[in-house]
């Protein structure tokens, strides 16, 4: 199920080049969009392509889109490739550098640390950078397979010992 998970409508100084939209599959099955599109209340139409992987996302930049979210208020459609509404994601006032996320939740841009914005939020999501998760995940990888290494060749060596 791939959903409109947040959004920055307002950064922290120029909005051209630093507003984006999230995309994540919460699905277990990678999804084509091809075909798919987002569009915004103006009427504004950006049309997807590629795969998003289970449990993936995307981050759509505004130059990218040619979306232009407005600060005070906006609402994002997410369309299948037959025209059938799957998500929208709608807000109102956020502040500057806030994210808005499913559930009416918001984060600011600026810091690590959510803002809890409204007690019947069901979700705050900081800002993260997807881009380096991939980076971490091999050092991890490469320090166990490491350390595994370093294991067997000593067991190896007092076995033969």
């Amino acid at each position: 199920m791939v959903v409109i998970e947040s959004l920055l409508p307002n950064p922290v100084g120029p909005d051209r080049g630093a507003e984006w939209i999230e995309l994540t599959n919460r699905g277990t099955d990678a999804v084509n969009l091809s075909g798919w599109s987002l569009k915004d209340a103006s009427g504004k139409v950006f049309v997807l392509s590629g795969t998003l992987a289970p449990q993936g996302g995307i981050k759509l930049q505004d130059p990218q889109t040619k979306i232009t979210l407005n600060n005070d208020t906006d609402t994002i459609y997410l369309y299948d490739r037959s025209g059938g509404l799957i998500d929208k994601l709608s807000y109102e006032n956020p502040a500057e550098g806030e994210i808005v996320a499913r559930g009416g939740a918001v984060a600011s841009a600026t810091s690590a640390t959510p803002v809890n914005i409204a007690a019947n939020s069901s979700r705050i999501i900081p800002q993260t950078n997807l881009e380096s998760t991939p980076i971490f995940v091999g050092l991890l990888l490469a320090i166990i397979m490491g350390a595994l290494a370093a294991y067997v060749a000593k067991y190896l060596s007092e076995k033969d010992g």
